[in-house]
């Protein structure tokens, strides 16, 4: 059985350049707690900013923050 991974890149900001790796099918936390797979450091980023979620074999953003939207180009994710 093969896992599909992903890859996530930070392009903007005080992480920007930082890259993260993610499976398919487990969940991956976006923020600046330690809980999170991320860490960042950014502080305009929330403790547990959004998730990456695999869902048959495709990547899925959630919104986990109340506060802060989450832009992906630029517009943000529903």
């Amino acid at each position: 059985m093969s896992t599909t991974q992903f890859q996530l890149t930070i392009s903007r900001g005080p992480d920007a350049g930082r890259t993260y790796r993610g499976t398919v099918g487990q969940p991956f936390r976006i923020g600046r707690g330690a809980e999170t797979e991320t860490a960042l450091t950014d502080p305009n980023v929330s403790r547990l900013q959004c998730e990456i979620l695999g869902v048959n074999r495709q990547v899925c953003l959630v919104q986990r923050s109340r506060t802060v939207p989450t832009l992906v180009n630029g517009q943000p994710i529903e």
